[in-house]
């Protein structure tokens, strides 16, 4: 089951940084998959505390309605609590189909936590660089100057601070790659 939050719940605590996430809303687990469009032609993705709900089970178990699709405001009886996901499985670096020599970009899925920052090198070295921050406009972690090693070794830190390092990851444009490990729980 998927949402999409308004700006103000997507951007908690940076620009995207809801992003691969999950809420609990009335007492079932959803991931974070996209921001509700805030403009003026989709008027209640502009209320601070909105929920577009996927797919019709997906608003039926949460609303107890049945319908084919459906949106939901932070209104007193719907609550929204971050949650850990409940994934099984490591981590995995999933690279979009523009990525290549001299550009890449990804998402981490499968994580049980938000990410907060993504670092890499190249094989071999010692000094690590952070990969800019996601942004409103595109929610995925980039490497946009130079030419990018492949294979690439990445730091990927969660929301609490825990750390996986995986070296050697070799990617391919349009493909995900499992990563080494996963984010321990937190009480």
């Amino acid at each position: 089951m998927y949402t999409a939050l308004s700006t103000r719940l997507y951007d908690t605590p940076s620009p995207s940084g809801s992003c691969g996430k999950c809420v609990q809303v009335n007492g079932h687990t959803l991931i974070v998959v996209d921001q509700c469009p805030s403009n003026s032609a989709n008027t209640p993705c502009l209320n601070a505390d909105h929920l577009d709900l996927g797919g019709g089970s997906t608003f039926t178990a949460i609303t107890g309605q049945a319908t084919s699709v459906g949106e939901i405001g932070n209104s007193p009886g719907v609550s929204v609590k971050y949650v850990a996901c409940p994934v099984t499985g490591n981590i995995q670096y999933s690279f979009t189909a523009t990525t290549q020599q001299y550009y890449l970009a990804m998402i981490i899925l499968n994580a049980k936590y938000g990410i907060q920052r993504i670092e890499y090198r190249s094989p071999g070295t010692c000094n690590w660089t952070a990969m800019p921050a996601r942004t409103d406009a595109d929610p995925h972690w980039v490497i946009s100057t130079g030419t990018v090693p492949n294979p690439i070794d990445f730091r990927v830190t969660d929301e609490w601070g825990h750390v996986i390092e995986d070296d050697g990851i070799r990617w391919v444009a349009g493909q995900s790659v499992a990563g080494s490990a996963q984010f321990p729980t937190c009480p």
